[in-house]
């Protein structure tokens, strides 16, 4: 059954995955412009570092020269299936804590109102409106021996 509950926790999780979806176009887009137009001024200005592999803090360190433009497309490509797949997983690990929270409440309500111990297993009798806690038999381990 769905209370308001679940459907406002659903609700807000389809609005997160919403923003970080307009975030990413938004970001990647954004990022596009500024390279275009820094990276004449940033060639220019940016003396070689010695060594080539040297991170100076407050620079920008190049770390791949695109050849052309079906290579940055396919960088591209790839980016946007990151974070298409990293947003998914915020989304399911937020429904995940979700579940997890609503799990440990009915835990809670079951053990306190019916007194079950949920590490064992139960029988509801309902023609004698009985909750029957069940002795389970120990695990025998398999026997390597054929039987006869």
């Amino acid at each position: 059954m769905n209370t308001g509950r679940d459907v406002a926790g659903r609700t807000a999780l389809w609005i997160v995955v919403g923003c970080l979806a307009v975030g990413i176009v938004l970001g990647w887009s954004w990022g596009r412009k500024d390279t275009a137009q820094s990276q004449p001024a940033a060639e220019e200005s940016a003396p070689a570092a010695p060594g080539g592999s040297e991170a100076v803090p407050g620079e920008r360190n190049v770390v791949h020269q695109f050849e052309n433009d079906e290579e940055i497309q396919g960088f591209a490509s790839i980016w946007q299936q990151r974070q298409g797949t990293m947003a998914r997983m915020a989304v399911l690990r937020a429904y995940w804590s979700e579940e997890q929270a609503r799990l440990a409440e009915l835990n809670e309500q079951l053990s306190s109102t019916y007194g079950l111990d949920l590490e064992k297993r139960h029988v509801l009798d309902t023609q004698a409106r009985t909750l029957f806690e069940v002795e389970e038999a120990p695990e025998q381990e398999p026997s390597l021996e054929p039987s006869s």
